[in-house]
């Protein structure tokens, strides 16, 4: 099947944003995760980030390992967790449009699923998520289950989370449970409950983000980023520190910083910022741990050689 394409030829739900990379932020960067991630060699780093849409396969791995949300996958996850949140049926099956099986919701591709997608999943509602993966094996993009299905393994190990009961990644379509609700007196109410429930989340759900390209001084925390910092205040306390040490990116700034505050003015998510304290002695640079995602451009861009991140990030 044809992967659909918008009219300038980019595949539609890959959305890329320049002026967020790394690369392209810096020239001295050398991240090129997306480029490693990508099976068939579709992205390009020269110029500027760019996808070969003639290789292009549409699986959204590249979504899964860029830091700082250059590329990022459009579709209404947000509208999913909702959903997932509210749901009175044990349940929900999750497909994508080659999926010959009924489901609840559609994806472009599992493929685009993070890890924060994962924990996000297992962090709302008590329903079973069923991943439709019987579309697969035909698939050009099905290279991606295999990535998916160590994904979850490795999520569920760092972060503590029981992700394996609450997430199921199914390659047979027999093996999916899809079920109805109901429209008898008992449906009917539980849907109006549903949907006054929905309305109410959507109400107190962070804003969108859905967002443009903007520029290169924009700062902003990534998608995958939000809806993990989202879904900690779903876990209990316990929980959710087991979660954020297992996605934290702890930096340390050495003596030989001498103040020039060029990390701040690099770093996409303002994870650092200016900290006040202008005077005699250099001005450290402030560091909020659940804003970084890791990207590690702030090290790169020291000229001093002063910040020093854990090798995990």
């Amino acid at each position: 099947m044809a992967i659909p394409r918008e009219g300038n030829g980019m595949v539609r739900p890959l959305r890329i944003d320049p002026s967020r990379c790394s690369r392209m932020r810096y020239s001295g960067s050398r991240c090129e995760r997306c480029v490693s991630a990508c099976p068939r060699s579709a992205i390009r780093l020269d110029d500027c980030l760019d996808v070969r849409v003639e290789r292009c396969t549409g699986c959204l791995t590249c979504t899964t390992v860029c830091p700082v949300g250059a590329l990022e996958a459009q579709a209404d996850f947000d509208g999913m967790i909702r959903e997932l949140a509210s749901r009175p049926l044990p349940t929900l099956v999750v497909g994508c449009g080659k999926s010959g099986s009924p489901f609840d919701r559609q994806l472009p591709c599992l493929g685009m699923l993070s890890a924060e997608h994962l924990v996000a999943l297992s962090a709302r509602g008590e329903a079973v998520v069923q991943l439709d993966a019987s579309a697969c094996t035909d698939c050009d993009a099905g290279g991606m289950y295999q990535h998916l299905a160590a994904r979850l393994r490795k999520t569920e190990e760092e972060s503590g989370l029981p992700l394996g009961s609450r997430i199921r990644l199914i390659p047979d379509a027999k093996e999916i449970d899809f079920r109805r609700e109901s429209m008898d007196r008992r449906g009917f109410f539980r849907s109006f409950r549903r949907l006054a429930v929905r309305g109410m989340t959507t109400a107190l759900a962070p804003p969108s983000t859905d967002r443009k390209a903007m520029s290169y001084m924009d700062k902003y925390l990534p998608a995958r980023r939000a809806m993990l910092l989202a879904a900690l205040a779903s876990l209990s306390p316990e929980t959710a520190q087991g979660v954020r040490d297992a996605f934290s990116f702890p930096i340390a700034i050495g003596t030989s910083c001498d103040g020039c505050l060029g990390c701040v003015r690099v770093c996409p998510s303002a994870a650092l910022s200016y900290s006040g304290t202008f005077g005699s002695e250099p001005s450290i640079p402030r560091f909020d741990p659940e804003r970084c995602t890791g990207c590690g451009l702030c090290a790169e861009f020291c000229l001093s050689e002063a910040i020093r991140m854990d090798p995990a990030g």
